[in-house]
This record gives structure tokens, C-alpha cells and sequence, in this order.
């Protein structure tokens, strides 16, 4: 059976301040529990390609990386990377 991909809510950012102190961590636990009723088995999160701190997060917590696109915001062009965690039960006992 195909896995159901989602990710509520699309952006979530830390700020430059509290990188560090576990807010992410909690967030993405945050997350985790909220999908889990929702009988999600999977959860996807996209950053823009240039985010490197961002994305060594994701990669910290087990994501893999799944996609790439392209996103415009205004005028202008930018690549985002999507990170795939295949067991949600995972993102809920790492915070």
C-alpha cells in the first residue's frame, strides 16, 4: 500500500537566536503527535536548497532526502529540498 505523504503546517522556522536550545526538536515532536491520529504514516518537510543548518537538522533527525522543486516567491526563483521520514512513530520519540 502506497504511503500517504502530508506535512501541517507548510513553513516552520526557528529563530536565529534559539538555534540550539532544542525548539526544533520540540516542534518536530510537536508535529509528530499531532499527525499521529490523523493515521499518517509519513512526514515530509520542505526547505529551501540553500538552508544548510536547516537541513543538517532534518538529516540529524532522520529525514532522507526525497525531492527537489522549484518555488517562487515574487519575482524570484528558489529550489527547495523535501526530507521524508518514512515512520512518524520515529519523529515522536526524538524530541
Amino acid at each position: 500500500m502506497p504511503a500517504t505523504y502530508g506535512t501541517p503546517p507548510r513553513r516552520v522556522a526557528v529563530h536565529q537566536q534559539d538555534l540550539g536550545g532544542g525548539v526544533g526538536r520540540m516542534l518536530m515532536s510537536t508535529v509528530g503527535t499531532l499527525i499521529a491520529p490523523m493515521r499518517m504514516s509519513s512526514l515530509c518537510a520542505w526547505v529551501l536548497r540553500e538552508n544548510t543548518p536547516a537541513r543538517r537538522f532534518y538529516e540529524s533527525l532522520g529525514g532522507v532526502l526525497f525531492r527537489e522543486q522549484n518555488i517562487t516567491i515574487g519575482r524570484q526563483t528558489l529550489r527547495e529540498v523535501a526530507y521524508l521520514w518514512e515512520d512518524v512513530e520515529w519523529v515522536l520519540t526524538s524530541g
